[in-house]
């Protein structure tokens, strides 16, 4: 990404938006949007400082937006925002996580702030001026940037392709999907940073958080990938260690040791030493 130009001020045009605000629009605005401090407030909970339900607080804070766009429409500086906001999207395939796009940009910027605010002020200031799309983070996904709506199609086909890939591989799954979609290996990997469950393993895998090998949940799965990944038989007392490695959590060789002997994907070497059978392999 390059940008030529001399770039606004952040921080200037979001003291521009909050200008002749009244205090109460403007704190509001502040613990919505996270302009001062790098938390969030939600209707509720603003409402419960303020006395005010959870509706007054919306309304206040919409007028309070299109005020802000008045106050912003005709600013060149604004203007400029938006246009460089497109342009980077435009570079990275149109869309970008949204913790992301804050430290690119907040290291082309050369900011002050502290990321998570600096990202804060750019989200308030596009939805002000009715910049680029910010999707709010889910239950599945994490906050996101983008600016065509096909972009996003295709990233959630992409990932629901992962989520659903039956050989478990990243590296087929990347040939795969850049053959089906046309689209290049770093630009899926961007679009995959989006889901929480795309995931990188304890021994630095990509892949589906469905995998075993990218995310061992139980005792059983995380020494299984251990001695998978060991290519040799392991002692209790060493798998526990590499379990306890792995986290969260901590595993009593003991435990470790029961674990072994009630699974039969795991056999019996010699005193206290396991491996896997050859059918799990």
């Amino acid at each position: 990404m390059s940008i030529a130009r001399e770039l606004p001020n952040i921080d200037e045009l979001t003291a521009l938006a909050l200008a002749r605000r009244d205090g109460r629009s403007t704190d509001i605005l502040n613990k919505r949007y996270g302009l001062k401090k790098p938390e969030i407030f939600t209707l509720e909970e603003i409402g419960g400082d303020l006395n005010l339900t959870r509706e007054r607080v919306r309304q206040i804070e919409s007028r309070a937006i299109e005020l802000s766009r008045q106050e912003l429409e005709n600013n060149e500086r604004a203007k400029l925002l938006v246009e460089l906001l497109h342009g980077y999207l435009n570079g990275v395939g149109n869309l970008r996580r949204d913790d992301l796009l804050a430290w690119d940009l907040k290291r082309v910027w050369g900011s002050n702030q502290k990321v998570e605010i600096f990202g804060n002020r750019l989200r308030f200031l596009s939805e002000v001026l009715d910049g680029p799309i910010v999707v709010s983070e889910t239950v599945h996904s994490r906050a996101y940037w983008h600016n065509d709506v096909a972009a996003e199609k295709l990233a959630l086909k992409l990932i629901q392709k992962l989520h659903s890939y039956r050989q478990l591989d990243f590296d087929s799954f990347l040939g795969t999907a850049a053959s089906q979609f046309k689209v290049t290996e770093p630009l899926i990997i961007n679009y995959l940073s989006v889901s929480k469950n795309f995931m990188v393993g304890p021994y630095g895998d990509l892949g589906s958080g469905n995998w075993l090998h990218v995310n061992p949940k139980t005792v059983r799965d995380k020494t299984y990938l251990i001695l998978l990944k060991a290519g040799h038989p392991m002692h209790f007392e060493e798998i526990a260690k590499e379990v306890n490695a792995i986290g969260p959590g901590r595993r009593s060789a003991a435990t470790v040791h029961n674990e072994l002997i009630r699974d039969k994907r795991f056999i019996l070497v010699k005193r206290g030493i396991y491996t896997i059978i050859p059918s799990a392999k």
